[in-house]
């Protein structure tokens, strides 16, 4: 029974253990004053380091203002900035680790109202968060985006398959006797 356990244990571990192609950050962006006023921003991106030392960000979802995020406006020349197909817009659609997660050139999205934003970081806890409407810039604002990290599913199964371990273990070594 052991080497069975041992042996599903460490054929689980193995396939658990091998590299992640995405990453996931959650954020929510708040404002300073102004609109937007608040945003609820999930960025999926690429694990591997680019050639500018960042992530390439692979898709975005969530909502500002309540209005649901449809999609990233991508980088024809990723991971390097451009201005976007409209000429509105600087972006290189990059996610940074560190304390500033979004550089000066941002990340490019709409939204179900066609609405684009383009959030950029302007320094560690201060973003911007700009609008365009109709191919006219809208509100904008300063604000923070707070983010965490998402764990991976592998990351989950590898803790309940170590709480399960555990608890037959536990189980095995505590005797039980009823009177």
């Amino acid at each position: 029974m052991n080497k069975m356990l041992f042996a599903a244990g460490a054929g689980l571990a193995a396939l658990l253990a091998m590299p992640a192609q995405a990453g996931h950050f959650l954020g929510t962006y708040t404002t300073f004053g102004g609109a937007p006023v608040s945003a609820s921003i999930a960025f999926t991106y690429d694990d591997a380091l680019n050639a500018v030392g960042g992530h390439d960000i692979l898709a975005v979802s969530g909502n500002v203002d309540g209005d649901a995020i449809t999609g990233l406006l991508a980088n024809p020349d990723q991971p390097n900035p451009v201005i976007s197909a409209d000429g509105r817009w600087q972006i290189d659609n990059v996610l940074f680790d560190g304390a500033q997660l979004l550089d000066n050139w941002g990340a490019l999205f709409t939204t179900a109202s066609g609405v684009e934003y383009n959030l950029w970081g302007n320094a560690p806890g201060n973003y911007t968060l700009a609008s365009a409407i109709g191919g006219q810039y809208g509100p904008g604002s300063n604000g923070n985006f707070a983010a965490a990290a998402v764990p991976e599913a592998a990351t989950w199964a590898m803790m309940l398959f170590g709480f399960g371990a555990m608890g037959v273990a536990m189980r095995r070594r505590t005797a039980v006797a009823f009177a």
